[in-house]
C-alpha cells in the first residue's frame, strides 16, 4: 500500500495561488481517481484574438510520499470560456461566450514529416494566421504536438480538430481488422480529449475527414452505396459528446459542413456564387510555388516537363484538375515562370471569391468558411496560399484582403465565367453588382459611406463605324450611397445594388470604398470584360496515359455485327461512370448510335451512373447499325469517371470482328 497526499496549486495573478490538498491511499497495483474542485474568484475569460485577451491559467498538481517526499509532478494550462451551439442537419449556429461568430479559418496541415515542425514553426505559421485574418485553424486528420495548442491557446487562435481518419478505411476487411480498426479509432480518440481537452483554444471535434458516405463522395461507387465507415463514425461523434459534452462534435468533415471545391475538384467556380451552405471547411484551389522557391528542391525546377510527369504527380500535381478546370497542362505554357503565374492567379481568384461570397451569407445562413489550406504540407504542387517554405503566393494576399475585418465586398451578378476565370459581361446585359460590406471589428461601427466607379480602362479593338459608335457610349459611372455598418454580431448588409448599361466594349474596372467617421475603412477593387465574343468552350482534354491505362482496356476496340465495342476496366479506386459523349471514329464524329453494357443476360442499356468496381471487365457496345470495315481503327470517347478522371478517351486497335480468325 501507499500513503500520500496530492496537493492541487492554481498560480493567480495579483494574489497568492490557491492550493489545496488531499490525502491519497492506494493499494498495490491500484489506480485511483482524485477530484478535486475549487473556486476562482475574478477569472478572467478567454477570447479570440480579435474580440479580446487570451487569459490562460495553470495548475500544477504534486504528488507526495507519506513522509513528505515529492514523487511527482504534472502541470497544465486551462482557461474559462464558454461554447454554445446548435448544429444539425440544415442548421448551424456557433456561439463563443454568448456571442454569434462567423469564423474566418484555414485547413492546416503544416508538414506531413512530425519531425519538421518545431515551436518556431508553429509560432510563425498562426503569426501568419493572424495576419491574413484567421480565426481559427482546422487541423487536418492530424493530431499536432503539444506545442502547437500551447502556442493557439496563447495566440487566441481557434482550433477545429479532426480525429487522423481520412477517407476509407477497412473495406472488404476481414471481420478482425474491422474490430481491430475500430477499436484503436476508439482508443485514439480518448487518448486524443484527454490530451486536448484543457486547452480553451480546441472549439470542435470531427471524427473522420471526408469519408466515403458522405453524399458528395457518390462518385465512390459501392464504397459508398454500402456507407463505409458511416456507423463507427457515428459511434465516434457519441463518444466525443460522453467524454467531452463542452464541445460541438461532428461524425465527418463534409457531412453537415461542406467541402466547397468548386472550380477544383467539380463544377466551375462561377457555381460557387449559387452556393448557400452552413459552413464550407475547405475552399479552393491548387497551385506551383514560385520558381526560385526552395519548394522545388527534391523535384526540380526543370522546363519542359510532361504533362503526366512522375515526379510532378508524386509531389501533388493533380493532372486531370489543372486540365479541365485549372489554368491546362504543362504544355499550354511557353515557360515555368509563365504557368507558376498563371496557376497562382487562378488560385487567387477562386479563393477571394469564394472567401467573400461565403462572407456574405454572414449568419445567412453561413456561419465560416476554411480555405483549403493555409501551408503546403510538402514540396510541389499545393493548396496552400503558401508553399512549404513559408513563401507567399498571390492567394495569401487575396485570402488577407478577403478576410479583412472590416470589408466592402463587390459582388458580380449577371455574368459569364471566363477561362480560366475572370469576369465577361455582354454588352446588350447592363453590368450588375452588388456592394456589401461586412464587419468582424468590434472597434468599428455606425454610419458609413459606400463610394463606388466604374471605368473603361482598354478600348476593344474597333474600326470605322465601330469606333465612332464606341466614342459616343457612356463608359463610365459613379456614385454613393449612406450604409448602416453591421456590427460584428449582424449579418452582412447590402449597401446598393448597381445596374449600369456598358455598351461599349472592352476592359473596366470597378472601385468601391468604404468609409466610417471620416476614415477610409476598406477598398476593393475588380476588373472584368465588356464583349459581345462568346467565351470559348475549354476543350476536353485527353486523359493522361498512365491513368486512361487505369481505366480501360486501350487495345480493345472489336467490331461487332452493328458496330464496336470496346472494354472499361478500373484499376484506380472504388468509381462511377457517369457519361461517355462525343464519340468520334477515326477522327468521324459518331451520331445516331445507342450506348449498352453487355450484361449475363445479354446487351442493357447503358445506365446514367455504372459502377465500376475494382479490377471488373465492362465491355461497352456503340450500335451504330453498321458493321465496321477492316484494318486499324480508333475511337475516342469523351468519358467522365468522377474524382479519377474526365477527358478523352482513345480506344485502339485492329478492329477483328467476334468468332474471326
Amino acid at each position: 500500500t501507499m500513503d500520500g497526499e496530492v496537493e492541487l496549486i492554481v498560480p493567480v495573478p495579483g494574489r497568492d495561488a490557491l492550493r489545496l490538498r488531499r490525502e491519497v491511499h492506494l493499494a498495490g497495483g491500484e489506480e485511483h481517481n482524485v477530484a478535486i474542485r475549487l473556486a476562482l474568484p475574478g477569472a478572467k475569460r478567454w477570447e479570440p484574438w480579435r474580440f479580446g485577451e487570451q487569459h490562460v491559467y495553470r495548475a500544477e498538481l504534486i504528488a507526495r510520499t507519506a513522509d513528505g517526499l515529492e514523487s511527482s509532478r504534472v502541470e497544465d494550462g486551462f482557461a474559462f470560456r464558454e461554447l454554445t451551439w446548435d448544429i444539425g442537419a440544415r442548421r448551424w449556429s456557433f456561439r463563443l461566450n454568448g456571442r454569434p461568430m462567423f469564423v474566418r479559418g484555414a485547413c492546416y496541415t503544416p508538414a506531413h514529416r512530425l519531425d519538421e515542425l518545431s515551436r518556431e514553426t508553429f509560432a510563425a505559421d498562426i503569426a501568419l494566421a493572424k495576419q491574413t485574418g484567421v480565426d481559427a485553424l482546422r487541423v487536418v486528420a492530424n493530431v499536432l504536438p503539444r506545442d502547437f495548442y500551447r502556442q493557439a491557446d496563447e495566440a487566441g487562435m481557434l482550433v477545429f480538430q479532426d480525429l487522423p481518419l481520412t477517407g476509407t478505411y477497412v473495406y472488404h476487411a476481414r471481420n478482425d481488422e474491422v474490430r481491430f480498426f475500430e477499436t484503436a479509432a476508439r482508443e485514439q480518440l480518448a487518448e486524443m480529449v484527454a490530451m486536448l481537452q484543457n486547452h480553451p483554444s480546441i472549439a470542435m471535434w470531427t471524427a473522420h475527414d471526408d469519408p466515403p458516405w458522405l453524399a458528395g463522395n457518390f462518385d465512390l461507387g459501392d464504397v459508398h452505396a454500402v456507407r463505409q465507415n458511416h456507423s463507427v463514425d457515428q459511434e465516434l461523434k457519441a463518444l466525443f459528446e460522453r467524454l467531452d459534452p463542452t464541445r460541438p462534435a461532428l461524425a465527418a468533415s463534409g457531412d453537415v459542413d461542406l467541402h466547397l471545391m468548386l472550380g477544383w475538384s467539380e463544377g466551375s467556380w462561377h457555381d460557387i456564387g449559387r452556393v448557400e451552405p452552413l459552413m464550407v471547411s475547405a475552399f479552393g484551389a491548387q497551385s506551383l510555388p514560385a520558381a526560385d522557391s526552395p519548394a522545388w528542391e527534391g523535384i526540380g525546377a526543370r522546363w519542359p516537363v510532361a504533362d503526366d510527369d512522375p515526379a510532378w504527380r508524386h509531389a501533388g500535381f493533380q493532372p486531370v484538375n489543372w486540365a479541365e478546370r485549372g489554368v491546362g497542362l504543362p504544355s499550354a505554357h511557353g515557360s515555368l515562370d509563365s504557368y507558376v503565374d498563371a496557376s497562382q492567379r487562378y488560385q487567387a481568384g477562386v479563393t477571394r471569391y469564394a472567401a467573400e461570397h461565403l462572407r456574405t451569407r454572414k449568419f445567412e445562413s453561413c456561419w465560416g468558411a476554411f480555405a483549403y489550406h493555409l501551408v503546403d504540407p510538402h514540396p510541389g504542387a499545393g493548396f496552400g496560399v503558401v508553399d512549404c517554405a513559408r513563401r507567399p503566393k498571390l492567394a495569401l494576399e487575396a485570402l488577407t484582403h478577403a478576410f479583412k475585418a472590416t470589408r466592402v465586398i463587390i459582388e458580380p451578378l449577371a455574368f459569364e465565367p471566363a477561362r480560366p476565370f475572370g469576369v465577361v459581361q455582354h454588352p446588350s446585359v447592363p453590368f450588375a453588382a452588388r456592394l456589401v460590406v461586412v464587419n468582424d471589428d468590434p472597434g468599428l461601427g455606425g454610419r458609413g459611406t459606400v463610394r463606388w466607379s466604374v471605368t473603361r480602362e482598354k478600348a476593344a479593338g474597333t474600326r470605322g463605324l465601330e469606333r465612332m459608335r464606341d466614342a459616343m457610349q457612356k463608359k463610365s459611372y459613379a456614385g454613393s450611397v449612406e450604409v448602416e455598418v453591421p456590427t460584428p454580431f449582424e449579418p452582412a448588409v447590402s449597401a446598393t445594388t448597381l445596374s449600369l448599361p456598358l455598351a461599349a466594349e472592352g476592359e473596366y474596372r470597378i472601385e468601391a470604398s468604404l468609409t466610417v467617421a471620416g476614415e477610409v475603412a476598406d477598398r476593393a477593387e475588380m476588373t472584368f470584360a465588356v464583349s459581345s465574343t462568346a467565351v470559348p468552350v475549354r476543350p476536353r482534354p485527353e486523359i493522361p496515359r498512365y491513368l486512361a491505362e487505369r481505366l480501360a482496356d486501350l487495345h480493345s476496340l472489336r467490331a461487332e455485327k452493328a458496330g464496336v465495342s470496346f472494354a472499361l476496366e478500373n484499376r484506380t479506386r472504388p468509381a462511377v461512370l457517369v457519361g461517355v459523349t462525343g464519340l468520334r471514329l477515326d477522327g468521324v464524329l459518331v451520331t445516331g448510335h445507342r450506348l449498352h453494357i453487355e450484361t449475363s443476360a445479354g446487351l442493357a442499356p447503358l445506365p446514367k451512373r455504372l459502377d465500376m468496381p475494382l479490377g471488373r471487365r465492362l465491355v461497352v457496345h456503340v450500335v451504330t447499325g453498321e458493321p465496321l470495315g477492316g484494318g486499324a481503327h480508333s475511337l475516342e470517347a469523351d468519358v467522365s469517371v468522377p474524382g479519377v478522371a474526365s477527358g478523352r478517351l482513345v480506344i485502339e486497335n485492329g478492329a477483328i470482328p467476334r468468332g474471326e480468325p
